[in-house]
């Protein structure tokens, strides 16, 4: 480890643990409901830990219904709003769907993140040897 002073196996340098959570994409993804907005839901993404997100909460009145720790994040919001059959919301505004709906959404998404991640990852290994094969 690094103590300190970076890692030296990814050469991050001197970072804090949100900077390097920013740079690895990590972070947490909230679905958010509104008790004055039934009906409508959102999603909250923070490159925060857990506690600093709830301690620091951007999203004012908006609570947290679900949450799951990511390895993407901009990866989680898309796939959860694919789930949903829908795009991403122009400005990140809320969206009215039905809760359970949404909720059977969140619950898929840790999985489906963890499939897409593992196509990828496959995807690339076969490119590499498809180079190492060419040269």
């Amino acid at each position: 480890m690094g103590e300190g002073q970076g890692c030296p196996e990814c050469g991050l340098g001197e970072c804090d643990s949100k900077e390097i959570r920013q740079r690895i994409k990590a972070g947490v993804v909230f679905l958010l409901t509104h008790p004055d907005k039934p009906g409508f839901v959102n999603i909250g993404l923070s490159h925060s830990t857990l506690e600093e997100t709830v301690r620091d909460w951007p999203w004012g009145e908006w609570e947290d219904h679900h949450y799951r720790n990511v390895e993407n994040v901009a990866l989680a919001e898309s796939i959860f709003w694919e789930l949903l059959g829908e795009s991403i919301p122009a400005d990140r505004e809320p969206v009215k769907k039905d809760l359970t709906e949404a909720k059977e959404a969140f619950k898929k998404l840790f999985y489906a993140m963890q499939e897409q991640i593992a196509l990828a990852e496959r995807a690339k290994e076969i490119a590499e040897k498809n180079i190492d094969i060419t040269r």
